[in-house]
C-alpha cells in the first residue's frame, strides 16, 4: 500500500483532524480505485469531491465532447475547451491544478462488449448520468461482479441517489427507472447547484463505502427544500 508523501500529508492535514478521516483512512482512500462514468455536471462535481477528499486514483469514462450548451454542466470547463473530449479536458485541468496524479481516461461509450475490460479493476462504480440502458448495463455488471454501485443524477429540481452493495442492484434500479424514466429528458439542463448537491452526496456515499460504511438505498431529494423521499 502506498503511503502518503509529505505534500499529501500537508494537503490533508486539516481533514485528518476529523474523527473517522485520519491518516489510516486517507491512506486507504489514496490506494482505492473508483470509476466515474459520465462527465455531466453531476459527474464533474462527483469527481472533484472525491479528489479533494483524498481519492487519488480515478478512472473516468465518457465519449462526448464539450459544446457551448454543456459548458454550464462542468464547473472546470471553459470556452477554450469547446470541441475537446470531456475526458481529455478534465484530465488536463486536474493535472494542471495538481489535484491528482493518476487519472485514467477512457474515451468510449460503455457497452456490453467493453464494460468488463473498462471496469474490472475498479472497486466502486459511480454512474453520474441517466440512460435506462446504461444504468441497467452497469447495474447488471456490478451485481454479477459483487461491486458497489453508486448512481446519481439531477432531474428538474431533484437529486437522485442510489447505492447498491450486494445482489439488490437491479431491484433498486427498477424502482429508480419507474420514478424517473417518464420525466427525464436527455437534453435537459438542471441548475448547477443540483449538480453540486448530487455530486457531493455521491462522493460521500462512495468514500464511506471505501471505508467499510456502505448500505443499500434509493433516495430522491428536493434540492430547494431538502426534503428526502425513500423510493
Amino acid at each position: 500500500m502506498d503511503k502518503l508523501v509529505d505534500w499529501e500529508k500537508r494537503r490533508f492535514a486539516r481533514i485528518m483532524e476529523l474523527e473517522g478521516l485520519g491518516l489510516e483512512e486517507i491512506t486507504k482512500l489514496k490506494n482505492s480505485k473508483i470509476a466515474v462514468v459520465g462527465l455531466t455536471g453531476v459527474g464533474v462535481s462527483t469527481l472533484l469531491s472525491l479528489i479533494t477528499s483524498g481519492v487519488s486514483s480515478i478512472k473516468v469514462v465518457d465519449h462526448r465532447s464539450i459544446d457551448e450548451f454543456t459548458l454550464p454542466q462542468g464547473s472546470l470547463f471553459s470556452k477554450g475547451d469547446i470541441g475537446k473530449l470531456k475526458t481529455i479536458a478534465i484530465k488536463e485541468k486536474l493535472i494542471n491544478m495538481r489535484l491528482v496524479e493518476r487519472v485514467n481516461i477512457k474515451n468510449v461509450e460503455l457497452r456490453d462488449s467493453n464494460i468488463q475490460e473498462i471496469l474490472d479493476d475498479s472497486e466502486i462504480v459511480i454512474y453520474a448520468s441517466y440512460s435506462k440502458e446504461t444504468l441497467l448495463l452497469i447495474g447488471d455488471y456490478c451485481q454479477k461482479k459483487g461491486k458497489i454501485l453508486v448512481w446519481t443524477t439531477g432531474c428538474n429540481f431533484h437529486s437522485y441517489l442510489l447505492c447498491a452493495t450486494g445482489d439488490n442492484a437491479l431491484a433498486l434500479i427498477g424502482r429508480a427507472i419507474s420514478d424517473i424514466d417518464a420525466i427525464y429528458k436527455s437534453d435537459y439542463y438542471y441548475p448547477s447547484y443540483v449538480s453540486s448537491i448530487s455530486g457531493g452526496a455521491a462522493a460521500a456515499v462512495a468514500i464511506n463505502a471505501l471505508l467499510g460504511k456502505a448500505s443499500s438505498f434509493l433516495r430522491k431529494c428536493d434540492v430547494n427544500t431538502f426534503g428526502t423521499e425513500q423510493l
